[in-house]
């Protein structure tokens, strides 16, 4: 609509209002529905359905299906231009809407998952096993995915989404000559890719965009309060669960539109004492220099990764390392355990072999937690690290045990080596060899949960 109406809004206040229509998120079905077009075919624009990453990517309008309908034959514009006759997208009678423009990309069900589907847990498995060509593609095809999920783009990622994509195009071709797809690649779902810089330019940075976001609604709005029920006649505890949760939300966000909420809930004369005692060097951070402020951000590193062994030890009972050990093949937990006790409790020490033997018993798990602090944006303020700043070992055993009154959660790991100072350039991940101690066996230590990301 174009003129203001007058409504009455929740604050008892007459106001003029204008409605507006912003971005439409829906998977490639819905968008076929929204748009009124033939399966197969792209709704942002004419492009052929026989060729849809030609040249030609003349955008889609109203007037212009209006111009068709009145002009062709249902079933020339069936075939030949991807649409429907008699029927026009909703937004047609909209003075400054398209629909057609209105949709954004869907990076996980539209590219991840309606493109290589469990792409991310194959590559490793397939690299040895397919033409290098045809995973230089997928391996170009994951360089977008991860650019278009930054939290923020500029120009020069955008011309990085470009190349990568152009890479992807220059390679998949190889597809086509092994017979995968001998009649060539018109997919909608990868198509797709050729409009993301442009929808960036719309929209701005996806940031992980997608109907995920709308689908996840019921496992807040249902299947997290069900579980506060008894299960006796559910749906009447479930409302007023979602009530309660809706007035807090309304009392949190009235009392911090009134500012009570800024101070600190803490007082600032009550600090949590650090887990470690860190030293920091006044020559190289000062704290209290302001030309130096930004620099000392830079410094802290926030590392917000949990890891949980499960709830149950599996099994119920107390066991001893030495027992632990002979049952998976390491008779001398017993001794890494003492190893890393000692070296816990004496950072310091010289002889780190000579520590006192360990006479407390465990428990073992068969599983562990992890939840992770991931953002879109890999290289922003307070992400996690990348590959250099880890060390790679494979979880043998989970278990935990007590030894004056502190608790240890752990893990028997094997230790692996990095190879090289690079990527693979076929695959782009890092390649791994296991580490061997002099005598020629693996490596094999104690590790606390706590440093497993």
């Amino acid at each position: 609509m174009s003129k203001a109406e007058v409504i009455l809004c929740a604050d008892g206040h007459y106001r003029r209002v204008i409605y507006g229509i912003g971005s439409y998120l829906a998977d490639y079905p819905e968008q076929v529905l929204l748009t009124c077009i033939v399966q197969g075919w792209c709704p942002r624009c004419l492009a052929s359905r026989l060729n849809l990453d030609g040249d030609e990517r003349i955008p889609c309008h109203h007037d212009h299906t209006k111009l068709l309908m009145e002009h062709f034959t249902s079933t020339l514009l069936w075939k030949e231009y991807e649409i429907v006759d008699d029927i026009l997208p909703f937004t047609a009678s909209f003075p400054q809407a398209d629909i057609h423009e209105l949709i954004p990309p869907d990076i996980l069900h539209q590219l991840i998952k309606g493109t290589f589907k469990d792409h991310l847990v194959y590559l490793p498995a397939i690299a040895d096993y397919l033409p290098a060509q045809m995973v230089q593609a997928i391996t170009a095809f994951l360089d977008f995915c991860y650019i278009a999920h930054q939290a923020s783009l500029d120009e020069g990622d955008l011309d990085a989404m470009m190349d990568a994509l152009q890479r992807f195009h220059a390679e998949r071709v190889i597809f086509e000559e092994t017979g995968v797809r001998p009649l060539g690649i018109s997919i909608p779902h990868i198509h797709a890719l050729q409009h993301y810089v442009d929808l960036v330019h719309l929209f701005g940075a996806p940031n992980g965009l997608s109907t995920s976001i709308t689908e996840s609604k019921p496992i807040t709005a249902v299947k997290k309060p069900y579980r506060h029920t008894n299960g006796n006649q559910p749906l009447s505890q479930i409302l007023v669960i979602n009530q309660h949760l809706d007035n807090l939300i309304h009392y949190r966000n009235a009392h911090h539109a009134e500012g009570l909420l800024d101070a600190p809930l803490v007082a600032n004369n009550i600090q949590a004492e650090p887990l470690f005692a860190v030293e920091y060097d006044d020559e190289e951070v000062n704290f209290q220099d302001d030309e130096n402020l930004d620099e000392a951000e830079d410094v802290v590193e926030v590392t917000e990764a949990l890891v949980e062994l499960a709830k149950t030890p599996s099994p119920r009972h107390l066991r001893t390392f030495s027992g632990m050990g002979e049952e998976i093949g390491h008779p001398e937990l017993s001794d890494l355990v003492a190893h890393f006790v000692y070296q816990n409790r004496n950072p310091n020490a010289e002889n780190p072999d000579e520590c006192p033997p360990i006479l407390t018993r465990g428990y073992s798990y068969s599983s562990a937690v992890a939840v992770f602090y991931a953002p879109s944006d890999l290289s922003g303020v307070h992400g996690m690290y990348r590959f250099q700043g880890l060390y790679v070992a494979q979880v043998i055993l989970l278990f935990s045990f007590s030894h004056r009154n502190i608790f240890y959660p752990c893990a028997l790991v094997r230790w692996f080596n990095v190879i090289g100072d690079q990527s693979c350039s076929k695959t782009g991940m890092w390649m791994v060899e296991p580490e061997f101690d002099e005598n020629g066996d693996r490596v094999v230590s104690v590790i606390h949960l706590d440093s497993i990301m």
